[in-house]
């Protein structure tokens, strides 16, 4: 809201939720809905007058204060000459590629077209920043192991020599064969990763595709799942949108349905139903954050922003729901932090500080 955009999704999720006449109200809504209500100063409306009238009303005060309250800050901002000192701009398509023999070709450098085509195989970059790999299987000599990089602050997407799409996260990382095997495709990822896999068939039979991490294996057939193995999280999360994917860690074995998330610990795995939207947002180009502590939110923002965090003082302890483009500059993001909560947050040499803001 505070950008203007997705107004029509979120009308829209407004209004799913309106045609449920007997389903309870969200604590998180019933709660933002007061919050409201108590910065206009207006008196909370009673339920009595039917659910829906309630949540109309409700909703339209939401959606007419944030809307009056963005048009605001832009206005001031703009008779005020706004600047931001130290701000950031939003991360982009930056990438290496490193070949079998240890070369190394800067992604975000190089123009578009050939990047390399030798012994049948040709990569290829494209206007649109995707790095295409093209095979003549009757020139190939043998397979080889390439490996797609992205820094902090960059994100890069591959077509893979057997049709799969796979969009990389920033600091992550994909090392995949330049000619897979006639029994089984296998990646391996560290970071993040968002997968489109293809599907192939060899002698009648559909060839699996593996994807291994740090923290687990991953068997697909043809689907679409996210993939979030970074050390500094805590968990490896996988989130099946379409088809079927098992996962192997901690000595279990377990099928994924569409719409559901396993979470691989030290010692153990647990699958849970989860709005899948959350867990692709960077892929589709946005921050989605739904009753999330800062901390994890921060992770996100130092990894998309090539910045680090330093909490002075106490860490703020409200957890946040918002919706916004990473394509904002970082002082956009923690500006809308900021109005959610008790929160301040200077940018200094590429450092973000964060405190409370005491009574």
């Amino acid at each position: 809201m505070q950008s203007g955009e997705k107004r029509d999704y979120l009308e829209h999720l407004i209004e799913q939720q309106l045609q449920d006449e007997h389903a309870e109200l969200n604590p998180a809504v019933e709660d933002a809905v007061k919050n409201v209500f108590d910065k206009l100063r207006l008196e909370p409306m009673p339920k009595k007058k039917g659910r829906k009238t309630y949540l109309f009303a409700a909703a339209a005060c939401i959606l007419i204060t944030l809307s009056y309250l963005s048009l605001q800050y832009i206005k001031s901002n703009d008779e005020a000459g706004y600047t931001v000192h130290n701000d950031i701009a939003a991360g982009g398509n930056k990438a290496t590629l490193t070949l079998s023999d240890g070369a190394i070709l800067s992604l975000d450098d190089h123009t578009i077209g050939n990047l390399v085509a030798k012994e049948g195989i040709t990569i290829q970059k494209t206007a649109t920043g995707q790095l295409v790999y093209h095979v003549d299987g009757e020139k190939v000599a043998e397979s080889m192991l390439n490996t797609v990089s992205t820094p902090r602050g960059g994100q890069f997407q591959v077509l893979l020599p057997d049709g799969t799409k796979v969009w990389l996260n920033a600091s992550s990382s994909l090392t995949f064969p330049t000619v897979f095997d006639e029994k089984e495709r296998k990646v391996s990822l560290s970071g993040e990763g968002y997968f489109e896999v293809s599907t192939q068939q060899r002698g009648g039979h559909r060839v699996p595709f593996i994807v291994e991490t740090a923290s687990q294996r991953i068997e697909v057939l043809g689907t679409h799942f996210n993939v979030n193995d970074y050390a500094d999280e805590g968990t490896c999360n996988t989130t099946l949108l379409e088809g079927s994917v098992r996962i192997i860690a901690a000595e279990q074995s377990i099928v994924l349905k569409p719409g559901q998330q396993s979470k691989v610990g030290h010692e153990t795995v647990t699958v849970a139903t989860v709005d899948v939207e959350s867990a692709v947002d960077w892929k589709n180009g946005d921050f989605l954050f739904a009753d999330e502590s800062l901390k994890s939110i921060m992770l996100k923002i130092a990894r998309w922003y090539d910045v680090d965090v330093v909490y002075e003082k106490d860490m703020p302890t409200e957890r946040y729901s918002g919706l916004i483009a990473r394509s904002k500059n970082l002082s956009e993001v923690l500006h809308i932090l900021k109005l959610s909560g008790a929160l301040e947050a200077r940018i200094e040499n590429r450092t973000v500080y964060l405190s409370t803001v005491k009574d």
